[in-house]
């Protein structure tokens, strides 16, 4: 079965290259490296995947934006459907306990699941990554995409299921989200001195339902679905603005007799 990839360009030049490596790597998908902050969006027996770059960098600064619009993969139609879209951001890396670590979104706090006593797998959720990156088998860098059916065996649901569980390591089952929710974006560390599965909050992310996802990275951050440009609002304004102008202006040329006629017409409708 054919997979089909790209990658965000920003120049001419490299648009041109990428067709080219595309024409040679026709046949494989996105793939991501330790580490990479992955966004998976599945519903309706199709998934899209971005690769956002290292989990450390989308973490470190205040909020990125970026905006799944204008993709030519088109993630926001391929999902669509009578079931809803939902969608996960999920990173890991490491290789014993004590460096092992995940960076996962999750509808409740660190504090939350702390308080429900859930079980989590910090080290089960990164060999769950380990296993899906080589399953998908094509390194790339940050900024690929790529689409694939949901029976595919290198899918995201095929390695971490459709419940929200990351395949039961997490019994929360609330490490996903929906079009236009704030989830939190945790951080768990397989070891901390004597203790394991150490979970924190380390900022939010939101995927609106316009494409527009957004991702701050400082513990208790806030997000908000960015509301439509100014420019839009005085636009619309204007335009209310001038319908009342014109409709004044009709009034004030009609003739004498019409203008009467619409009065009487308006004293009749107040008296019934």
């Amino acid at each position: 079965m054919t997979r089909t990839w790209t990658h965000s360009l920003k120049t001419l030049s490299a648009f041109v290259t990428g067709l080219a490596a595309l024409s040679a790597v026709e046949a494989a998908a996105l793939e991501f490296n330790s580490g990479d902050l992955v966004l998976a969006i599945y519903a309706n027996s199709q998934e899209y995947y971005r690769n956002l770059g290292p989990a450390s960098t989308v973490l470190a600064g205040p909020r990125v934006d970026i905006d799944l619009s204008g993709s030519p993969l088109n993630p926001l139609t391929v999902t669509a459907g009578s079931e809803p879209a939902r969608w996960s951001l999920l990173s890991g890396q490491g290789t014993t306990q004590l460096n092992t670590f995940i960076n996962t979104a999750s509808a409740f706090t660190s504090a939350e699941i702390a308080a429900g006593q859930y079980n989590t797998g910090v080290v089960a959720v990164n060999s769950g990554m380990s296993g899906w990156r080589n399953a998908l088998g094509l390194a790339t860098g940050p900024g690929t995409e790529a689409v694939l059916p949901a029976t595919d065996p290198a899918s995201y649901t095929s390695s971490f299921g459709v419940g929200g569980t990351l395949s039961g390591t997490f019994t929360s089952a609330q490490q996903q989200g929906l079009f236009d929710q704030v989830l939190t974006m945790i951080k768990g560390q397989a070891r901390v001195g004597t203790d394991f599965n150490v979970l924190s909050d380390v900022g939010r992310a939101l995927l609106a339902s316009n494409g527009l996802l957004s991702i701050c990275g400082t513990p208790g951050c806030e997000l908000q679905p960015v509301p439509a440009p100014a420019a839009l609002i005085l636009f619309g304004t204007g335009l209310i603005g001038l319908a009342g102008i014109a409709q004044r202006h009709r009034g004030a040329n009609q003739p004498a007799s019409m203008q009467m006629m619409e009065r009487r017409s308006n004293n009749e409708r107040s008296d019934i």
